[in-house]
C-alpha cells in the first residue's frame, strides 16, 4: 500500500520493550491533544489518509490471488485498509467540543469498531499468540471504545 515497513518499524522502537517485545503505544489522550492543538492540520491529515486509502482500495480490487496464501494476504491488507479507514473517518469527531456529538453517529462508529475488533480476532488469530491478540485488541480498539463510550455519556448529559 505504498508504505515503507522499515520506516514504520523504526518509528516504533522507542515504544517497544526490547526484553519482552511488548509494544507500548502512546496514550490516546496524547493523540487527542495532538489533534486538538492543530485542528486544521489534523483535518488535512484525515483527508490525505482517506485519499490514500481510496487509492489503496482501488489497488486491492485489482488483486487476483490464486493461492490460499495470496488470498489470506489480500484479506490482511483489506483488514488494514478498513481499520485505517475507520480511524480516518472517526478522526474529525475528536475535534468536536465535548458534549456536542451526535449520539447516533457515535453509536454507529462504536458498532463499526466492535465489528472490526471481531475481524481482527479472526484474521490475526493464526499469526499471533493469545497474549499478543489481547494486547492488539486493547491497544487498537479497547481504548478507542472507551473514548466513544465516554463521549456518548458526555453528549447525553448535555442533551
Amino acid at each position: 500500500m505504498g508504505v515503507d515497513e522499515t520506516a514504520i518499524a523504526e518509528s516504533f522502537t522507542d515504544a517497544i520493550d526490547l526484553e519482552t517485545g511488548h509494544y507500548y503505544g502512546k496514550g490516546y489522550e496524547y493523540r487527542l491533544t495532538q489533534v486538538r492543538n492543530d485542528p486544521e492540520a489534523a483535518r488535512r491529515r484525515f483527508t490525505l489518509l482517506r485519499g490514500n486509502l481510496a487509492r489503496a482500495q482501488r489497488l486491492l480490487t485489482l488483486a487476483r490471488p490464486k493461492t490460499e496464501r495470496q488470498r489470506y494476504r489480500i484479506r490482511l491488507w483489506q483488514w488494514a485498509h478498513d481499520v485505517l479507514l475507520h480511524f480516518a473517518e472517526f478522526g474529525p469527531q475528536v475535534l468536536a467540543e465535548p458534549g456536542t456529538h451526535d449520539v447516533a453517529q457515535l453509536r454507529r462508529y462504536r458498532k463499526a469498531a466492535v465489528t472490526l475488533s471481531g475481524r481482527t480476532e479472526k484474521l490475526l488469530r493464526p499469526l499471533l499468540t493469545d497474549r499478543t491478540i489481547e494486547g492488539e485488541q486493547r491497544t487498537r480498539f479497547g481504548v478507542h471504545l472507551d473514548y466513544i463510550d465516554e463521549t456518548i455519556a458526555a453528549a447525553k448529559e448535555n442533551s
